[in-house]
């Protein structure tokens, strides 16, 4: 992808392009920061750049469609990551994949299965094998860990010391949103490259690029400003709901939750509020309660920001008319409650039912101003 395709991260880029073109890209780099905001699209597009024919005469810019950049981008496709192959000499996507055959060589098992929950040691010793093997060709080969952090303690520093001592024509770019679960000998021995959320507008802009301009598609037509509000500066959950069924979901739930949440201020009493707030969320699956207090997150939050300022910019902006007149009665209980969505979010890393989780944030709600 060209260059000028991506949207935001300008700082970084120029940094990145520049230190290519001048020959003096370390051989580690740590790219850091939320989820789903392109940080991976950062990494091939750098991949191409050092490999596109086209890329000198365009002042380093890949063209994007050339065969090294379709096989770069081909590379990264889920089908060949989950095989643990690669289409393109130059660049090698290493991330949770299915047991591959070659592991046996590093003690790894030959039995084709599910993808691993981690990246494992024999898993990285056939990607340095790799390195080892490839005839030198001048442009360098970029080894992508996407996500770092799921390399398992053993995987990491077997990769630690080919870190230390790296091999020419050699490139590592790890990707992580949790830098701090890294190895720090693995972070020390990186250039870090910190990538921030993207406001509403610049998402706008990436649905575009993209090919979601205007809603454009098969299907119903999707409120593109809606979806790039939702997304909370990520590129990657933005698209996801630009398809559509996600969005749906989102619309379904929060009708369902504008209900409850209308009925408490009109006097439904708290605990009659907290079990039908609940059972709108019509769960089954943790992931649904999950989703479900998600929903309620956005909307507690406009509720908390109207009430501070009440020409704020909401995240449903499209539901402006019925958050303002719920800010008297709920706004003051909206900003309480989300001082325990930390907490409930480390219930759920714990492991607590979703259940149990979305109970207690819903609980908070319903708990009237100055009552214990």
């Amino acid at each position: 992808m060209p260059w000028s395709r991506i949207v935001g991260h300008e700082e970084t880029i120029a940094r990145l392009r520049g230190a290519l073109a001048a020959g003096r890209l370390h051989p580690c780099l740590l790219l850091e920061g939320p989820e789903g905001i392109g940080k991976r699209l950062v990494a091939l597009t750098l991949a191409q750049a050092a490999h596109c024919p086209q890329a000198p005469e365009r002042g380093g810019d890949p063209c994007g469609t050339c065969r090294a950049c379709l096989a770069i981008d081909a590379s990264a496709s889920p089908e060949r990551t989950a095989d643990n192959q690669t289409e393109h000499p130059g660049v090698r996507l290493v991330t949770q994949s299915r047991p591959d055959e070659r592991e046996t060589r590093f003690g790894g098992g030959s039995s084709r299965g599910e993808v691993r929950s981690q990246i494992t040691v024999p898993q990285v010793r056939v990607v340095l094998a790799e390195g080892l093997a490839r005839s030198f060709s001048g442009a360098p080969r970029f080894v992508i860990v996407d996500p770092a952090d799921a390399l398992g303690e053993s995987a990491a520093n077997a990769l630690l010391k080919t870190l230390e001592e790296p091999p020419a024509g050699e490139r590592y770019i790890l990707i992580s949103s949790r830098p701090s679960a890294l190895l720090p000998t693995i972070v020390s021995r990186s250039v870090r490259h910190r990538f921030r959320l993207l406001s509403p507008g610049q998402v706008r802009r990436a649905l575009d690029v993209a090919g979601h301009g205007q809603g454009a598609g098969p299907g119903p037509r999707v409120d593109l400003d809606l979806v790039a509000s939702l997304a909370g500066g990520r590129v990657g959950r933005a698209l996801a709901l630009a398809q559509g069924p996600l969005l749906e979901r989102f619309r379904e739930t929060r009708e369902l939750l504008f209900h409850s949440l209308e009925a408490l201020a009109a006097g439904l009493p708290g605990g009659t509020f907290a079990v039908v707030a609940g059972a709108s969320f019509r769960a089954k699956e943790r992931e649904d309660w999950v989703f479900g207090i998600g929903v309620l997150e956005v909307l507690l939050r406009d509720l908390a920001v109207l009430r501070a300022d009440p020409g704020a910019t909401l995240v449903n902006a499209d539901a402006r008319a019925r958050l303002e007149p719920l800010v008297d009665p709920l706004g003051g209980r909206a900003g309480r409650a989300l001082g325990v969505l930390d907490a409930v979010r480390s219930d759920l890393r714990l492991n607590v039912s979703g259940r149990l989780a979305a109970e207690r944030i819903l609980l908070e709600v319903a708990r009237p101003e100055g009552a214990r």
